[in-house]
This record gives structure tokens, C-alpha cells and sequence, in this order.
């Protein structure tokens, strides 16, 4: 039954997302990474949900929990460590700012580029809320959500591409509601800096195939 729960739910926290492929970056897309500039995107961050049996949080109330404890978005950090990861393993250059975004399109990504860069990591939360655990209603998991693709802007195609969909099935250990919200939301950011940390490291290995 618990088995059951967590493909049904899997599914539902990837109902609506864009298309998600694991593709390793291959050897001409390797190679084409020496000597060339690289940057990350920029992108709004979704809206945070907090699901609970006897307990109501607005959209509003946790809009308001995400800007008051200046809670960041996880894909920024995970961003730039891929680039630091695809810099050091093949020869890459960072440098110039973030690039702004809010289109998923490739050829938009590269016009807005305007030639600045070569290469772009473009790392996107896709889903991210708090739930309670199936089978224990005083325990909250960080369900997350992001894909990662490495876009070569002159050809315009995407080289590489990963994504991560944190799904936590053990309630030992993770934070009550009032845990996840209080001491300026510390449990909620423990459970982002776990989910991140897990996210990087699929996305590594599944890009780089280390």
C-alpha cells in the first residue's frame, strides 16, 4: 500500500511539468565546452505551498514565510555549482551575469543571450511544497521538483539535460509544522538544503556521467 501511495504520488507531483529526459552530456558536447564562456540562468521563483490535515496555509501566507525568512530558490545555487562542475571537468569559462528569464524556449533563451555567452546552465524549480506524511499527519516532507539543461547558444540545442524529483518517504527525522515555520522557518530551510544538495548531486552524475 505504501509502495502504491508513492508512485500515485509521484506521478501527481510531476502531472503538469515540462517534458523530463536524462541525457549525459556526450563527447562532442564535451569537447565543445573547452575555451567557452558559461553562465546560468535567472528565473522567478514558483510559489510555495504548505499542505496540512488541520492546518490552513494561504498561497499569501506562504508567499509571505518564503519572502520574510529570505528563503532563495534552490535552483540558483545548483546553477551555479553546474557550472562550476562543467568549468572544472571540461575546460569552460564562467563569466558574465545570470540571464533573466521566463521563457523555456531555446531560441528565446538565445536571443535573450544576444551573443553574450556560448553556454548557458538553465536550472528550474518546477514544484516545491510541504506536505504531511501519508501515514503520519504531524510530520512534514519537502517535496521537490527541477530540471537542469546545458544549452549550446550557437546551435541553439540543449547538450545535456537532468532532473530530480525529491519525493521523501520516511517521517523520521523531518521537522512538525510548527518546526518547518518556526525559528524563522529553520526547518523548512534544512529540508531545502538537503533537497538541493541531493538535486546537484543527481544532476552531476546524470550530466557529466561521473
Amino acid at each position: 500500500m505504501k509502495k502504491l501511495f508513492f508512485i500515485l504520488f509521484s506521478g501527481f507531483v510531476l502531472t503538469g511539468c515540462t517534458s523530463l529526459q536524462q541525457i549525459a552530456l556526450d563527447n562532442a558536447g564535451a569537447a565543445s565546452l573547452k575555451g567557452q564562456s558559461i553562465t546560468h540562468t535567472a528565473r522567478k521563483m514558483p510559489r510555495f505551498q504548505i499542505m496540512g490535515v488541520d492546518v490552513k496555509t494561504s498561497l499569501g501566507e506562504a508567499d509571505a514565510l518564503i519572502k520574510d525568512n529570505q528563503i532563495p530558490d534552490p535552483a540558483d545555487a545548483i546553477a551555479r555549482d553546474l557550472v562550476a562542475a562543467l568549468s572544472s571537468a571540461h575546460g569552460a569559462r564562467p563569466g558574465g551575469a545570470p540571464l533573466a528569464l521566463d521563457s523555456d524556449e531555446v531560441d528565446a533563451i538565445s536571443v535573450a543571450a544576444g551573443g553574450s555567452v556560448r553556454f548557458v546552465v538553465d536550472v528550474q524549480t518546477l514544484n516545491w511544497f510541504a506536505w504531511y506524511f501519508p501515514l503520519d499527519w504531524n510530520h512534514y516532507r519537502l517535496i521537490y521538483v527541477a530540471r537542469a539543461r546545458v544549452i549550446d547558444l550557437a546551435s541553439r540545442k540543449v547538450i545535456a539535460e537532468s532532473f530530480c524529483n525529491r519525493v521523501p518517504d520516511d517521517p523520521e527525522g523531518a521537522p512538525s509544522y510548527k518546526e518547518l515555520v518556526g525559528d524563522g522557518a529553520a526547518g523548512l530551510k534544512k529540508e531545502l538544503d538537503v533537497a538541493g544538495k541531493a538535486c546537484l548531486a543527481t544532476m552531476k552524475e546524470k550530466i557529466l556521467a561521473q
